[in-house]
């Protein structure tokens, strides 16, 4: 992968998107079907990105930010290693070696989840 000329090939530092200075990572990033907005998780909590401001976006100033994860995102796991929603607009969340399909409607994991990732996800073998 090669980088866009003049950024920094370690990439830039969390507080570019706004994040909080002490945060030394995030966990995972993902495009949430529902509403189409890039959510960012980061221990146990999470905070919605406002794509429109600055070259990358940064996290929406708000008091409501940021949110703790199992206030909203119901049954899924802290912390997150993997995040996506799906062609079928299922999200489903990763730990570990499990992942869990998360009810959008519902806003909670679905019933029988976590599942281990080697047995196939919505199908689709090894």
């Amino acid at each position: 992968m090669r980088m866009k000329p003049g950024f920094p090939s370690d990439g830039l530092p969390l507080t570019n998107l706004g994040l909080p200075s002490y945060l030394e990572r995030v966990d995972s990033v993902f495009l949430w079907g529902e509403n189409q907005a890039i959510y960012i998780f980061a221990g146990k909590y999470y905070w919605r990105l406002d794509e429109n401001s600055g070259p990358f976006g940064k996290v929406i100033n708000s008091p409501d930010y940021p949110r703790l994860i199992e206030d909203t995102w119901q049954g899924v796991p802290v912390p997150t290693q993997a995040a996506f929603t799906g062609l079928n607009d299922e999200t489903l969340f990763f730990k570990g070696t499990n992942y869990y399909v998360f009810d959008n409607i519902a806003m909670r994991t679905r019933p029988g989840y976590p599942k281990q990732a080697s047995l196939g996800i919505l199908g689709c073998m090894k």
